[in-house]
């Protein structure tokens, strides 16, 4: 889905003709992060390897070179920083979100696709399509360790359990990550997995099923699942 870019700065109430030009292609719903802290938003510019970063408060934007073919952005809200999934270079860009531009970008598998940020740990997990690896990168170091999960599209984080969940639209699982230890547990909900969103306060994953039309919530610490038919299908999921 293409989209122009001028129209999310409008949304954002910021003055940004420049960005009218832009457009993203958005592969998934990451393509747009807002961090609370500073009230920046983020926005993935895939035409021009970008990111634009819009500041409603001060009516301005800047636009920043990232890696090639960006997909997603997260950010770690308490530390500042901004993560970008570079899924044509197999990177990730580290930005800077006081001063707005780029401090490193780290290898992190060979298609990074979609990225979620626990800013307790300050551990950030990155999917790669088409690979059954998933990058944990330590946000302090910038050090990355490649944990072999199995094929992962969608990625959400509980940070008050430091748990990591992953799914994958072939797979039938919803995969069960303990941050610390990597210890996986799965809950059977079936194929053709898309949206994916966590409730900490409920410790309930929820997941939309495209092909089947329905809405799944897993509770976090028994696995037990319960359904709900939207009757309509969900391509997204989001959690306030």
């Amino acid at each position: 889905m293409r989209m122009k870019l001028g129209w999310l700065v409008f949304a954002c109430g910021a003055q940004l003709l420049a960005a009218a030009e832009a457009e993203g292609t958005l592969i998934s719903a990451r393509a747009a992060a807002f961090n609370p802290n500073n009230g920046k938003t983020y926005l993935v510019d895939a035409r021009h390897d970008a990111l634009w970063i819009l500041n409603a408060a001060a009516k301005s934007s800047v636009r920043v070179a990232v890696g090639k073919a960006p997909s997603a952005v997260a950010v770690d809200a308490r530390r500042g920083r901004v993560y970008v999934a570079d899924s044509g270079d197999g990177t990730v860009t580290v930005v800077d979100g006081q001063a707005d531009r780029v401090t490193t970008k780290v290898k992190a598998g060979p298609h990074p696709y979609v990225l979620a940020v626990n800013d307790a740990t300050g551990k950030v997990y990155v999917t790669n399509t088409f690979s059954d690896l998933v990058a944990e990168i330590d946000g302090a170091s910038n050090s990355v360790e490649m944990l072999k999960l199995g094929s992962a599209d969608g990625v959400a984080v509980d940070r008050n359990t430091n748990k990591v969940f992953l799914i994958g639209y072939e797979g039938a699982d919803v995969k069960v990550l303990d941050g610390r230890t990597h210890v996986v547990r799965t809950a059977n909900v079936g194929e053709h997995m898309w949206g994916i969103a966590v409730s900490e306060k409920t410790g309930t994953v929820y997941v939309t099923r495209v092909g089947a039309a329905e809405l799944v919530a897993v509770d976090e610490e028994t696995l037990s699942v319960k359904r709900a038919h939207v009757g309509e299908i969900q391509i997204g999921r989001a959690h306030v």
